[in-house]
């Protein structure tokens, strides 16, 4: 590793340059994720993460050619979730700069995991995508095992859209109300509860980055209601740093999912098919989300089904931090 480097934790003074880190990364990587300053600060104001101790900055004289960054969101009930994100600028891989990050980041985390919460298992997690070999190999000779595959998946809407089929009896498709939002809330925790990946949401974190987000599309999502219980639900959203970066307005679902009582229904094609129809109209070039490829609701078959098609593969790789 060069001894020219410069390393230190990130501040906000740094969001432009991270800008142009995580641009040159995403050139060469073509992981379609982009991110602009109100992005970064977005990252940088949530309250579960500080920067002095979760974050790594390296620098060669002015330029910052490498991150990583700490997270650990949302309530812990049998496991402590933690997750490293990072990247390195493509004329310093290599060199030992990811090498490096990479130690810093498992060291803060088993440090974090027994700060915050030592008396349960511990899950380190960081998810590479699979056309990144450098990445890849990097997480593997660290000693993390490969656990779960996600998909990234794409649906142009200029092709023919499905027909979208009615709602079960007794249900209703509406739209996003904001004064059920802590009802929604509560809907999302049970559809997920026991996912592999997922996280339950208490109400700061939702706030943050559900509803709350700057990216969310209260117009563009749906509510499925039993009576007056919200069943069903699919939550859209819009960055439009993607759109900068290639031209394309991508609609995201971000979220989509059935109260266990009221699977099987039809619930979710019939929402996922309303969608696409209101992104075209819209005027959405193309709708996109991620989907874990070993979930056991099919989401995988679901969205192929309705002309999706896979653009990237991630892993997940873990490690176990032990209890106290």
């Amino acid at each position: 590793m060069s001894n020219h480097l410069t390393w230190r934790a990130l501040s906000r003074a740094d969001i432009p340059a991270l800008v142009r880190l995580l641009d040159q990364s995403e050139r060469v990587d073509e992981t379609s994720e982009h991110y602009d300053v109100a992005d970064l600060a977005d990252e940088f104001d949530d309250e579960t993460l500080d920067l002095a101790i979760d974050s790594v900055a390296v620098f060669d004289g002015p330029d910052l050619v490498g991150m990583g960054v700490v997270r650990a969101r949302g309530v812990v009930r049998n496991v402590h979730v933690v997750e490293l994100w990072g990247t390195v600028q493509p004329s310093h891989r290599g060199e030992g700069v990811g090498r490096g990050i990479f130690a810093r980041q498992l060291h803060r985390a088993a440090a974090l995991h027994a700060e915050r919460h030592p008396d349960v298992i511990g899950r380190v997690v960081v998810r590479p995508y699979d056309h990144c070999p450098d990445h890849v190999q990097l997480v593997k000779a660290a000693g993390l095992t490969p656990l779960r595959h996600w998909f990234d998946m794409e649906r142009d809407l200029s092709d023919p859209l499905p027909d979208v089929p009615a709602p079960g009896p007794g249900l209703d498709v509406v739209g996003y109300d904001a004064g059920r939002d802590e009802e929604l809330r509560l809907a999302y925790n049970a559809a997920f509860a026991g996912n592999f990946g997922a996280v339950e949401q208490d109400r700061d974190g939702w706030a943050q980055w559900f509803t709350g987000s700057r990216a969310f599309r209260a117009d563009l999502s749906r509510l499925v209601l039993h009576g007056e219980r919200v069943v069903g639900f699919l939550l859209s959203y819009f960055y439009e740093a993607d759109t900068t970066a290639d031209g394309r307005r991508e609609a995201w679902i971000g979220q989509v999912g059935t109260i266990p009582d009221f699977r099987r229904q039809g619930i979710g094609t019939t929402l996922i098919g309303q969608a696409l129809h209101a992104y075209r109209k819209a005027g959405f070039s193309r709708a996109v989300l991620d989907v874990d490829g070993e979930s056991d609701i099919g989401g995988l078959g679901i969205y192929s089904r309705l002309g999706f098609r896979v653009a990237r593969k991630r892993t997940s790789f873990v490690r176990t931090l032990p209890t106290r």
